[in-house]
């Protein structure tokens, strides 16, 4: 049965560091409401407070029937924000959403692409690369330079052969290749590479040994072996090619499906050799393996296959995809209360079925259940008893009547004109009968036995009970 959602709010609030500025940024009223006519949009209010960075987008994740999309505005402000999203194309042209949850989060906007939850965003190009089809630079595992092809002759359709690497700073090399088991970090234990300075306390490596951050700065940097699994684990695949280059389509799934990364088959670098390219990509992460001190993890795939491996040498040339965490400054969890299907604030419950029988009263309240229910109807009854009895609250003539009244000693009893309620479901209404001596006197509830003292009665309609219950 479709409803509008409702929400309970619950606001949190958190420091980060962005773009090396430590700001406070909180998120203390947000809203939900779906437009009425209910045409697949709603409108999403919140007040911003503190500190925002610079670049800083608002990120809202939104949920509903098994279904979920992000939708991302820039141009936010520290004060009040409102936000209208078009959710029709995202939930299978709905254009009412039942159980609705929502994420309101404030992030920077440093670019890079998330393809799951709680993931961090991804570079669009490998270092060295200026667009997602070029290969980019190659390195050794621990090395911050990185070279390209230059030259080289095809030899039988799996590599080319008397390649000149060129490092980035535009040098060829002159003393052979980069790619050999002379490569600094090539058999460097775990114990080697701490002492040397190539890994920090957690085994990966630091920022002066990191391709990515070498080239694109800090928050950019290798992925972890952790993310390369989450990438295989979190992502569906797809071999392709793009701009003529072969190489694989990374999707993210869930809130995530309309973003990609494109891998492109760089193949790799080993001395003298280029191979693999077109058909085989490899991927450095930033993880030496702990027990064998010529390798490292790194992601690799073909055709046919997408996983993490361990057993790549550190001397062979790789390219290296970077990473950076998302930086979350400030967000709104919300949670929706179980699926509301009748009114919530009348003396009786009216459901929102009966009530969507009424277009024009839900329109001259705006889609507003609570309110519609409470209006006076056209015979001057609240909606609501209109409902409880039978009435069709259009018609001015159809009354709630008692037609027949008694004492039964000091206690009134009532018979009335309606016997089924706004479903058409045979019914009796439960009232509770009141009672007072002048006219003049306030009503007030016959106790039971009765009140000898009252001359005048009423009835009040409390709830309704289905005959047979």
């Amino acid at each position: 049965m479709a409803k509008r959602a409702r929400m309970l709010v619950a606001a949190a609030t958190m420091s980060a560091v962005a773009m090396g500025v430590m700001a406070e940024t909180t998120v203390n009223v947000a809203k939900f409401r779906q437009t009425y006519p209910y045409s697949g949009k709603a409108v999403i209010d919140y007040v911003v407070g503190g500190t925002l960075p610079s670049g800083a987008v608002t990120e809202i994740t939104l949920s509903a029937d098994g279904a979920s999309a992000i939708f991302v505005h820039s141009n936010i402000v520290v004060g009040a924000n409102s936000r209208e999203i078009d959710f029709a194309s995202s939930f299978d042209g709905a254009l009412l959403l039942t159980n609705a949850s929502f994420v309101v989060a404030i992030v920077d906007d440093l670019g890079g692409v998330r393809l799951w939850a709680d993931g961090p965003c991804w570079a669009e190009c490998n270092v060295g690369a200026s667009k997602p089809e070029e290969y980019g630079y190659y390195f050794y595992w621990g090395d911050t330079v990185g070279y390209a092809r230059s030259g080289g002759k095809w030899t039988d359709g799996h590599y080319y052969s008397g390649v000149t690497w060129v490092s980035s700073a535009g040098e060829p090399m002159t003393n052979g290749s980069p790619f050999t088991v002379s490569c600094p970090t090539c058999y460097m234990g775990i114990s080697a590479l701490q002492s040397e300075g190539y890994i920090d306390s957690t085994g990966n490596l630091v920022a002066a040994h990191d391709a990515g951050t070498a080239h694109l700065g800090s928050p950019w940097r290798m992925p972890t072996d952790a993310e390369l699994s989450n990438l295989v684990s979190h992502c569906t695949t797809a071999w392709t090619t793009t701009n003529g280059v072969s190489g694989m389509l990374v999707t993210g799934t869930g809130c995530y499906t309309n973003r990609s990364i494109f891998l492109p088959a760089a193949g790799y670098g080993r001395d003298s050799n280029f191979v693999d390219v077109g058909s085989v990509g490899g991927y450095w992460s930033s993880l030496p393996h702990l027990d064998f001190s010529n390798k490292a993890w790194y992601l690799l795939f073909d055709s046919n296959y997408f996983f993490k491996e361990d057993y790549l040498n550190r001397c062979d040339g790789r390219s290296v995809r970077p990473v950076r965490e998302v930086v979350l400054c400030s967000g709104i969890v919300t949670c929706d209360p179980p699926p509301v299907t009748e009114t919530q604030t009348t003396p009786i419950p009216v459901p929102y079925a009966w009530l969507n029988g009424y277009p024009s009263l839900l329109a001259k309240y705006l889609g507003d259940y609570e309110a519609a229910a409470k209006a006076t109807a056209a015979n001057k009854h609240a909606v609501w008893v209109c409902y409880a009895v039978g009435l069709d609250p259009f018609d001015p003539l159809d009354d709630f009547r008692i037609t027949r009244f008694w004492m039964d000693g000091n206690m009134p009893k009532f018979e009335f004109n309606h016997t089924t309620d706004g479903s058409g479901n045979s019914f009796l209404p439960y009232v509770k009968p009141l009672g007072k001596v002048n006219l003049t006197d306030t009503w007030l509830q016959v106790p039971d036995g009765g009140n000898p003292a009252f001359r005048f009665f009423t009835v009040e309609v409390v709830s309704t009970k289905i005959a047979g219950e």
